[in-house]
């Protein structure tokens, strides 16, 4: 009796063993294979569908080297802004004047400054002009103000302006030429002093500059034009 009750506990022991190893493969089994399904499939959490993808451990080093990436980027297209020539224009009109003219005249003014700023080439047409041309320049000042003369585009007899300064034409003309420092004329009241060509491009930046056409009619201005540096949209 006793020998048969081993033999049944022995069997049972091991048959509870096997028992118990089944159930852990079993387990095991079904915990890998539900694992993968959470990984590749699509399920129902909470009512709400929700697509379950792989994601990568590695992205914070992706995302440091897309935003090195944006930062170098940004640099050179900083540089090369930086390096450009400024393109700058102004339209030309009687009403801009200070007074206002009617006038059926107009003129367009392009110009560049050099990247370093110690040059601008310049471009001037003019038309219609209803009185005799006497004199040409840029002056400094804002809208609707009169400020002095620091560079001078063309002159007559009766205002030569600076040694090597071109006679105006009427009723057309067409000038081309480039400042340089030894061009800027002192306006003591605004404080510009010679040769300070900086001085000038910086007031043109700040729109505070203009271009205006003189005649004998109108000899304070028959049509001028605020210049716009860059991107400014008015005249």
């Amino acid at each position: 009796m006793k020998r048969t009750t081993r033999r049944i506990s022995n069997a049972g022991t091991r048959a509870g063993k096997a028992i118990t190893a089944g159930t852990t493969r079993t387990t095991a089994a079904t915990t890998e294979e539900r694992s993968y399904e959470i990984r590749n499939c699509t399920c129902d959490c909470s009512g709400v569908a929700t697509s379950l993808i792989p994601i990568s451990l590695n992205w914070k080093g992706a995302l440091m080297s897309k935003l090195s990436v944006f930062v170098a980027l940004s640099a050179a297209i900083a540089a090369s802004t930086a390096g450009a020539d400024d393109k700058i224009r102004a339209t030309l009109m009687g009403f801009q004047e200070v007074p206002a003219v009617s006038t059926q005249a107009t003129a367009t003014f392009e110009a560049v400054i050099s990247p370093n700023g110690d040059a601008i080439d310049y471009e001037i047409t003019y038309s219609g002009m209803q009185g005799t041309v006497t004199q040409s320049h840029m002056h400094v000042g804002q809208r609707r103000v009169n400020g002095g003369i620091v560079l001078w585009i063309c002159g007559t007899t009766g205002t030569p302006g600076p040694a090597g300064t071109p006679t105006c034409t009427s009723p057309n003309g067409h000038f081309v030429g480039t400042w340089r420092p030894e061009n800027v004329q002192t306006v003591a009241a605004q404080q510009f002093a010679p040769g300070e060509l900086d001085e000038v491009i910086a007031a043109i930046r700040a729109g505070v500059a203009y271009v205006n056409v003189h005649s004998n009619i109108s000899p304070g201005g028959e049509i001028r034009g605020q210049i716009r540096a860059n991107r400014r949209d008015k005249d």
